[in-house]
């Protein structure tokens, strides 16, 4: 699918697209014949994802170290982990203050 199909099947506009590529948090599976950027299903699943883990208060940078564990850059479990729990210790701070 292209940028906009992509971009329109997730609820995104291009830009975030764009800059999530620029981020290395998403790629284009390739470029067509007119130099069109396509992208797999996959990446449809990927972008959810990455929106999810930031509507849950995680950082892009925590975001494209997860990715990395999922890519398979990235072997230790450990470091996913680490981030997932200092998120949850975070948000239970904040929920405690929000209680007092």
């Amino acid at each position: 699918m292209t940028i906009g199909q992509l971009a329109k099947s997730v609820g995104v506009p291009d830009s975030t697209i764009r800059f999530y590529e620029r981020l290395g948090l998403l790629r284009a599976t390739g470029r067509t014949a007119a130099n069109y950027r396509y992208y797999s299903h996959d990446a449809g699943d990927r972008l959810t994802f990455i929106r999810a883990a930031q509507a849950a208060g995680f950082e892009l940078t925590d975001i494209k170290s997860m990715l990395a564990f999922q890519d398979g850059q990235v072997a230790p479990c450990r470091e996913v982990h680490s981030l997932v729990t200092a998120r949850l210790e975070s948000v239970r701070g904040q929920l405690r203050k929000l209680r007092h």
